[in-house]
């Protein structure tokens, strides 16, 4: 339930809504409440909440942009808001409350860029802004990175053509299926067995036809097979210039792009950033697993605290079960984080493995020629 005093108010060409105290889980009033649509260059408005702490002041802000609803991040405004900390939740444009047309990706950094001039143009604003949010969530962060202050991104990646094109083929499990649930104003539910018959729709720029509707974005991931200067526009890797910490895990469709952003950022130099790779994945874990429990694996929601401290200008380390160093690698078979300065760890030997012309697998090199063929049939 939102406790929204009708108050309304102008700023600029912007319509403000004002809440005065929204209500907190436990009933405190922690956080002033505005809801505003921001417009952006080209005069398309997004829906945003800012919430403010309390009394009054300048605060460092947080600052979240979601493509699934910036209802579902509230928590945080009243989270971070009993720290003095403000928080913006926007729709991305074309999503939910905001106007436009959704097209994933391609407008996240001109959006992010005039969102963060707003804020800091607000009279409650120091000027400090933090980025947060994991997925898609975290690569509105990457986008901007080179204008935040610190970042937070959790399981996601900062160039789009390896969440399309993982090893240079392209991705039904991920991009064809998350474009499916997300083409409309909200995010929609396919029926697995019509997703599932789609996939095996050739060509595929028909497939999403048949499941959803014609996507345009869907045929043009498709059409740009290669990684090439469309692709190229939405890579922001290697980009931030400030400290940042990342959350990745072992088994999390982001893991090799979420490292190579972070090799990339720490070539251009953030000695203060920290990369956790946990027992993770994007979603829940469909197996049963035996790592020791959150005591042994720690939580992704150790970012809350980093990020707090960071914030407040606090010392930030990292503490048990974690080691205190740039890189944290959890190992499964020891069920225990060993920390690094370097990455690979200076401990690791690389064993390369091949396959040979009968389907074998060996750490010899196969002389020779051979074939290996199946039979495709959609």
């Amino acid at each position: 339930m939102k406790l929204i005093h009708s108050v309304l108010m102008v700023f600029g060409c912007s319509a403000l809504t004002f809440a005065s105290g929204a209500a907190t889980a436990d009933g405190n009033r922690s956080a002033r409440r505005m809801e505003i649509n921001i417009p952006m260059a080209d005069g398309v408005q997004l829906s945003t909440e800012v919430f403010l702490p309390r009394k009054k002041g300048k605060f460092p802000a947080v600052l979240v942009r979601t493509p699934y609803g910036k209802t579902a991040e509230e928590w945080m405004g009243r989270a971070f808001n009993l720290f003095g900390i403000a928080v913006v939740l926007q729709d991305v444009r074309g999503k939910y409350g905001s106007g436009g047309e959704f097209y994933p990706f391609i407008n996240e950094r001109s959006d992010g860029l005039t969102t963060l001039r707003w804020i800091r143009k607000q009279s409650w604003s120091n000027g400090n802004i933090t980025g947060w949010g994991g997925s898609y969530l975290g690569y509105t962060q990457w986008a901007v990175s080179d204008s935040l202050d610190f970042l937070a991104p959790l399981l996601t990646g900062a160039n789009l053509y390896d969440f399309a094109y993982p090893d240079s083929l392209f991705s039904l499990y991920t991009a064809f299926t998350w474009g499916f649930m997300n083409a409309s104003q909200t995010t929609n539910s396919v029926p697995p067995e019509k997703l599932a018959a789609s996939m095996k729709i050739l060509p595929l720029s028909a497939a999403d036809d048949s499941a959803v509707k014609d996507i345009q974005f869907i045929n043009d991931w498709l059409l740009h097979e290669k990684y090439d200067s469309y692709w190229q526009s939405m890579n922001f890797r290697g980009i931030a210039k400030s400290p940042f910490i990342s959350i990745a895990g072992w088994q999390d469709i982001f893991l090799r792009a979420q490292i190579a952003d972070f090799q990339a950022s720490i070539l251009n130099g953030n000695p203060g950033s920290r990369l956790i790779i946990g027992p993770w994945c994007h979603g829940s874990q469909g197996e049963k697993n035996e790592y020791g429990g959150v005591k042994k694996t720690g939580k992704p929601s150790l970012v809350f605290k980093y990020t707090k401290n960071y914030i407040k200008g606090k010392p930030v380390r990292l503490k048990s079960p974690f080691k205190d160093t740039r890189y944290n690698l959890f190992i499964l078979e020891r069920n225990e984080y060993v920390g690094s300065g370097t990455w690979p760890p200076q401990e690791t030997s690389i064993k390369p493995f091949y396959l040979g012309p009968s389907w074998q697998v060996s750490e010899t090199r196969f002389t020779g020629s051979g074939e290996l063929s199946y039979e495709y049939s959609p």
